[in-house]
């Protein structure tokens, strides 16, 4: 069965370090505005504080906040935890029900909008799909609910940094849809080999591309332990 690995945004009380530049201006001459107390909703901080810089060279005013926070009232951290309940199958409401009996209480409405934002952050990352030169990937897929309909999205990952390259819906699933899906990303980024897991659809995607053809290790140790509880 396949298996995607999440990764949730870390929140903090307070801001690292002091910014770089200006976000209006680019000058890296400011000084320390106000300190403001910001709260958030967010399983396990409630309140987290803000920093507000004046800028010597165009005189306005920019925030800093700690990491996971921005201007929403929602951490990132629970706008994706919203997102990852509704791909998993769940309805907006329910999603609402989950977090608050969490401790956070979200509504509907609140959800669908984390969905959207999530949505956009990832046709973003598609169209701004790396171009540099990438030897390795690892390419692996997944069900998801689209719309109540169970749909096959498939992931591309950079082997060497685990950097998300790709995201796309696959209409077929059979080796001629995976030659489809992945033909693109040979060509675009020089693909030399290809980690996946142990389904067999892979063995001629990669014989037609010319490709060498890895197995993920997590995937071989799982079969193995299947082996030895068979015997």
């Amino acid at each position: 069965m396949p298996r995607v690995r999440f990764t949730l945004p870390q929140v903090k009380e307070y801001p690292d370090a002091r910014p770089s530049s200006c976000p209006h201006c680019a000058g890296v001459a400011f000084h320390k505005h106000a300190v403001l107390d910001k709260p958030i909703k967010d399983l396990y901080i409630k309140r987290v504080t803000v920093v507000r810089y004046k800028c010597v060279d165009c005189h306005r005013t920019f925030r800093c906040y700690p990491e996971g926070v921005d201007g929403h009232t929602q951490s990132k951290r629970l706008r994706v935890l919203a997102a990852l309940g509704w791909a998993l199958g769940l309805s907006h409401r329910s999603v609402g029900h989950l977090l608050t009996a969490l401790g956070c209480e979200l509504s509907p409405m609140s959800s669908w909008r984390d969905v959207q934002e999530a949505g956009k952050l990832a046709m973003g990352a598609c169209k701004r799909r790396v171009r540099a030169r990438v030897a390795v990937v690892g390419a692996d897929e997944t069900i998801v609910k689209l719309k109540g309909e169970k749909a096959v999205v498939g992931f591309v990952m950079d082997a060497a940094s685990g950097r998300l390259v790709g995201i796309d819906l696959l209409v077929e699933r059979d080796s001629k849809g995976f030659v489809d899906w992945l033909s693109g990303y040979v060509g675009e980024l020089g693909v030399e080999a290809i980690v996946s897991d142990d389904l067999s659809t892979y063995k001629p995607v990669v014989e037609e591309l010319g490709l060498e053809h890895q197995v993920c290790l997590a995937h071989v140790r799982k079969n193995v332990r299947r082996r030895l509880r068979e015997i």
